[in-house]
């Protein structure tokens, strides 16, 4: 603390002897300061924060951490608050004394899955209410002096699963014109408001650096690298930030912050980067390795990845920051830590010889402390006694703190606002970028809406061409101009290059534009012949049997549409080959080259019996006959249609042409033992360019024969995480085909290389090995490591390069680990797996180098020489998992975790809200798992109120740990409750990071119990509980069964028996009844609002009841009874009659009766239920 006492005291010093040298009349400085911002309109604290982080220099560094105030094991639940909403709280503060100075949020807490922004008592907040929450905890860090960041994790807008799903090419559904793009800006418009809402005391704005679409260079996002190609991820982040500009969200500083890959690349840095005119801090995201963290090779990499940033930022007029960085991407341990790691770090950032300029970010920000053990980033100071000692890193972590060039919260409040600086934002040139297409996009429609967006230029002109085409003006519609493009189909399956042309009024080209698309449409019309209003030129070109048959074409309308009409007569209807051939009078206008498809209808008569059709495309050669083996139907399968009232079967034809055919071309219509002598009909000839993909093959991930032999395109289909590799198609080094890859590797500070890309998911079912063409040079020094993910996890195996080596290479699937990484290392590639592989990858491993691979054929493969991929276990043969702590904790808990009498003993800290986990990090295959039971109880230690002590079963699930729970049970002090949580539904059961109970105190409690767990059980059926001794039948129980039988006799009385009253009592005895059953079992409150519900409806009934008694004389009774007409009816009028005026009270509804029987049936069989379930659950519990 004395340095920093030093530091503050010379700054204070400092800062008294300028003012006594300057004259009372002393003004601020007016010399005008221009910032190169995001926003030319940036409110006035927006600039001025802005302004200081460009100013922290070399010798600060500000710290910063997310989730600072409502996260951490020392923060308690005050006033009953568990989302700490506004809370001074903060474990940084309890470590050294200080807040950080800058505080971090993230879109998750406006989503409802963060602090403050969580549901309370599994009741789900508001939108409005967790965007103020958020606001009102931003405030508050505000006024402690801090900064405030936003980063942002939204759900997958295709799936609506987590931010970790990459199905569905998200990001061209969002962008304008996606499918989703709606969705998306109603998600926008909750950062907005929140903007809206984060002003200080005097209405000022408060600042928010918002990092969207952060580590885009990962593939562990939906608009990661894999997924989202540079060019849309370009188009969604300008679009994004031009959004909260235009909607007034004028305090938001923008963030750009890819994750740490290849330590000072430069190039592949902002490959991603979306412009100055769109981003305000330079960052970047790196996370050490638990394994060997402070390795000098790590810091070597984030002193080079930092001094790149600064010096780009430097260079853009822009602010450089380490944006997220850890102990590892899963926090710090328990223990067991390198203890120099603080210091080791800001040593290499603040003083680093080889690389100074990354003392130049003006600020690091570490992750939140949710808790251990895979959330925990900043040490604590044990406070509160309940933690057994301060954490080792802490030390470490004072000195980082003590060091005179970190910056914490008290020596940052007051430095930023109100600065009397004169400050302005430059203003923007017009720029132009368009949405849709982007580069690189895969065209499949025969018609592509271009979308182009111009900013800061009213008077623009825009155009489109392709490839060289005459230039077309495009429209301005709102906010983008657009035009409707047609494919040539000369192009299909090949490239068109899209250039866009801007230009300013005065007709001067300004910007243009080359987007370079892939043409794969799957048709495009060349030609179409209708027969709207003639017979189009169509010709009679014979039949065969050429003998004896007479044929006639002939134009008609059916149903208002033109057709060919073909007569024919003296047709063999024994025939085994009955053609009709039709040629065209002039196509010399079509381009035949392009044509490889024709399509056309034929209607038959329902009097053409039952045998066959096909149809033929005549080739150039005058002889080849295309569609014979491909078009034959059974006429008995076609489709009827109906047209003027008259049935015909549709017979729809496409026939794909392997050569080029020519204008005299013919089509065939053979019929095979058909009945011609009523007139066919020909329509919608079309001759097409039809993009036709080979047939998908599920077991191969690459041929490397489907990029057109374009680089760009193959690069685009493979993400590059680790060192840069650059990859290309090599026609020289190949397997088969035309092209292999040519793999050119770097191994550097990374330590590893790699190219990996998404596969669908696939099924390799009946395969049990991987195989590929492998060649390359000796390379001793090094190893190729080949990834695959199946059922959610990655498995890997390598294989050595020692030798020279070409050839083919197979590698059994049992050979296949879990990655390193993995939660699950237990975890094999069993036949549920290989139904579901979604991930491939090559990685290059071993010393710093560089060398070249090359591959081809990669696919999954059924190896007779290779061991057999298990089958998975039966559910029945499947062993339950038991945890019975009777002399080991088993990896449960923590080091304040005992064993004692047979149980797992930790203190539970109380305090309304406090949560404590226990929890075992090992990955789990639960696949055959359907219930986890845990075995709980506390004891008498602390102080309780009136409600009990919560706690719920949870589970992690897959590389995002997503969190599933059991829901609160109450538990006790004098007997123990089983905990049961059903996990048969959750499909990432297989891939379990981790399990753990969660314990949550009540209002009014006070101190510290002690959780008793006698066990934990996984099973595959709640049976294999062992049983307990019945306690037999209680009063209680007889008596409400007694109460229920005299209800359900009283209903078949109810019929001829209208003791209102009686009945009603009887209805209040059961409410008592069930008001006790609430106030005295837990489990009822489950089914309490159904049967409140039906006694609500059944006071309804006894009300109308009630009602037509009184209204109902006994002289009207027997006035309808002597009234009846012959048909039955009332004289004063029919049933339905009486049933009209019954709504005004005239008369009951004939169903009242019975729908008060069923209600009251209803009732009384919902209460058997209920109390089945409820002393089923009483008889379970454990004394």
């Amino acid at each position: 603390m004395k340095r920093k006492f030093r530091k503050k005291l010379s700054i204070v010093l400092v800062f008294i002897m300028i003012f006594s040298l300057l004259p009372t009349s002393y003004t601020a400085n007016e010399e005008t300061r221009v910032l190169k911002m995001s926003n030319p309109d940036a409110s006035k604290y927006t600039k001025e924060l802005f302004a200081y982080l460009q100013d922290v220099g070399s010798d600060n560094v500000l710290f910063g951490q997310q989730h600072a105030t409502d996260e951490g094991l020392t923060i308690k639940v005050e006033n009953g608050d568990s989302n700490f909403v506004g809370s001074t709280q903060s474990e940084v503060k309890n470590a050294v004394g200080d807040y950080p100075a800058v505080f971090g949020w993230d879109t998750n807490s406006l989503d409802g899955r963060e602090r403050p922004g969580n549901p309370i008592s599994g009741e789900p907040l508001t939108q409005e209410q967790r965007t103020q929450n958020l606001a009102k905890s931003m405030i508050t860090a505000h006024e402690l002096g801090g900064i405030i960041t936003l980063s942002m994790h939204p759900d997958n807008f295709v799936t609506g699963e987590y931010y970790g799903d990459t199905d569905g090419n998200v990001v061209k559904t969002i962008l304008p014109g996606g499918v989703h793009h709606d969705d998306y800006n109603e998600w926008l418009d909750n950062i907005v408001d929140l903007s809206h809402l984060v002003v200080d005391e005097d209405g000022h704005h408060i600042p928010i650096i918002f990092r969207p679409f952060h580590e885009q260079n990962g593939s562990w996002f939906w608009w990661g690298a894999s997924t989202t190609t540079p060019e849309q991820y370009k188009a969604i982040f300008r679009y994004t930030v031009e959004y909260l500009r235009e909607h007034g969200a004028n305090n938001f500083l923008i963030g750009f912050s890819p994750n740490g890959a290849s330590a000072g690349d430069l190039e592949q840095y902002l490959e991603t980067y979306p412009g100055d005119d769109y981003v305000d801090i330079l960052g970047i995201d790196r996370y050490d390795t638990k394994s060997n963290a402070g390795s000098q090779e790590w810091l070597t990499a984030v002193a080079k990845d930092l001094a790149m940033i600064s010096k780009e930022a430097e260079d853009r007029g822009k602010i450089s920051a380490f944006t997220e960085f850890g102990y590892s991407p899963t926090g710090m341990n328990e223990e067991g830590n390198n203890l120099q790691w603080w210091e080791d770090l800001l040593s290499a950032i603040m003083d680093n010889p080889d690389y100074p300029e990354a003392a130049n970010i003006a600020f690091m920000s570490t992750w939140a402390n949710f808790g251990f053990p895979n959330n925990m980033y900043v040490p604590y100071r044990d406070i509160h006694g309940d933690l057994g000692g301060d954490h080792e890193l802490l030390p470490t972590f004072e000195e980082f703190y003590n060091d005179e060039s970190t910056l914490f919260s008290e020596e940052v409040k007051g430095q930023i606002y109100h600065s009397g600086k004169t400050l302005e934002t430059a203003e923007h040139d017009s720029k132009m970028y368009t949405l849709s297409p982007t580069d690189g996009d895969t065209i499949t429609e025969n018609k592509v809406t271009l979308l182009t967006r111009v900013v800061n230029d009213d008077d623009a002109t825009v155009t489109y061409s392709v490839d060289g085409s005459e230039e077309v003006e495009m429209e301005l519609a709102g906010r983008y101009y657009t035009a409707d493009w047609i494919p040539n189909a000369l192009q299909n399956g090949g490239t068109a290059n899209i250039t866009i042309r801007h230009y300013d009024g005065n007709n001067n080209e300004v910007s243009k534009e080359v987007i370079r698309t892939y043409l794969r449409v799957p048709e495009i019309l060349v030609e179409e012949i209708t027969f709207d209003d003639s017979i189009e030129g169509a010709l009679n070109k014979g039949t065969w049997p050429e003998v004896g048959v007479e044929f006639e074409l002939s134009h008609e309308k059916l149903g208002g549409d033109g057709k060919l009409a073909l007569s024919v007569s003296g047709m063999p209807e024994d025939e085994w080959w009955q053609e009709l051939k039709i040629g065209f009078e002039d196509l010399s206008h079509v381009n035949f080259d392009v044509v490889n498809q024709v399509k056309f209808d034929v209607l038959l008569p329902e009097t053409v019996a039952d045998g066959a059709i096909l149809s033929t495309v005549l080739a150039a050669d005058g002889n080849t006959k295309y569609g014979e083996g491909t078009t034959e139907r059974n006429v008995t399968d076609l489709e009827i249609i109906e047209i003027d009232g008259v049935e015909y079967k549709l017979y729809e034809t496409t026939i794909n042409l392997e050569e080029s055919i020519t204008e005299g071309t013919e089509l065939g219509i053979i019929g095979k033992q058909l009945d011609f002598s009523n007139k066919l009909y020909l329509d919608n000839v079309r001759f097409l360019n039809a993009y036709l993909e080979a047939p998908t093959d599920p077991l191969l991930v690459d041929d490397f024969e489907g990029y057109l032999g374009d680089n760009d395109l193959l690069n685009r289909n493979y993400s590059n995480p680790g060192d840069r590799i650059l990859i290309s198609l090599s026609s020289e080094h190949k397997h088969s085909g035309e092209y292999g890859l040519q793999y050119d590797w770097t191994i550097g500070s990374s330590g590893y290389a790699g190219r990996q890309t998404s596969l669908g998911p696939v099924d390799w079912s009946g395969t049990n090995a991987f195989q590929f063409w492998l060649k390359h040079d000796d390379l001793p020094d090094n190893s190729l490591t080949v990834q695959i993910q199946m059922g959610g996890v990655s498995f890997e195996a390598s294989t050595d390069l020692d030798e020279s080596f070409e050839g083919i290479v197979t590698i059994p699937f049992v050979d296949f680990a879990p990655a390193h990484w993995e939660g699950n290392q237990t975890a094999i590639i069993d036949k549920p797996r290989l139904e579901r592989v979604s991930q491939f990858a090559l990685y290059m491993g071993g010393n710093e180098g560089s060398g070249t691979l090359y591959f081809d054929d990669l696919r999954a493969v059924y190896d007779e020489d290779a061991p057999p991929v298990p089958e998975r276990e039966d559910a029945g043969e499947i062993e339950p998992i038991i945890y019975d702590f009777e002399s080991d904790l088993d990896g449960w808990g923590t080091n304040m975790s005992l064993i004692k009498d047979g149980n797992l003993v930790h203190p539970v800290g109380l305090g309304e809200g406090n949560k404590t986990e226990i929890a075992k990090t090992s990955g789990y295959d639960l696949s055959g798992h359907n219930y986890i039971v845990a075995t709980v109880k506390h004891d008498e230690e602390g102080t309780f109120g009136d409600d009990p002590l919560n706690a719920k079963l949870f589970i992690k699930t897959g590389s995002a740990w997503t969190w599933a729970d059991s829901g609160d049970f109450s538990l006790n002090s004098d007997k123990y409750v089983e905990i049961v949580f059903d996990i048969s539904d959750n499909a990432a059961r297989e891939n379990v990071q981790e399990i753990g109970l969660e314990f949550t105190a009540p209002a009014g409690s006070d101190g510290t119990s002690n959780a008793y767990i006698e066990s934990i059980k996984i099973l595959t059926a709640l049976e294999e509980l062992p049983d307990t001794e019945d306690p037999g039948e209680t009063d209680e129980v007889q008596e409400l069964k007694d109460l229920i039988s005299d209800l359900k006799e009283r209903i078949k009385e109810l019929e001829n028996n209208t003791d209102v009253e009686d009945f009603d009592k009887r209805v209040q005895e059961l409410t008592n009844e069930l008001n006790h059953l609430k106030a005295k079992y837990n489990d009822m409150e489950k089914l309490v609002p159904v049967i409140e519900q039906r006694l609500n409806e059944l006071t309804h009934a006894l009300n109308e009841l009630r009602e037509y008694i009184s209204s109902e004389s006994d002289e009207e009774k027997e006035k309808e009874k002597t009234n009846k007409n012959s048909n039955g009816e009332s004289k004063e009028g029919t049933k339905e009659e009486a049933k009209d005026k019954s709504k005004d009270g005239d008369a009951l509804p004939d169903t009242a009766t019975n729908m008060f029987n069923y209600f009251l049936l209803g009732l009384v069989l919902l209460m058997i239920g209920g109390m089945t379930f409820v002393f089923s659950r009483k008889n379970r519990m454990i004394e």
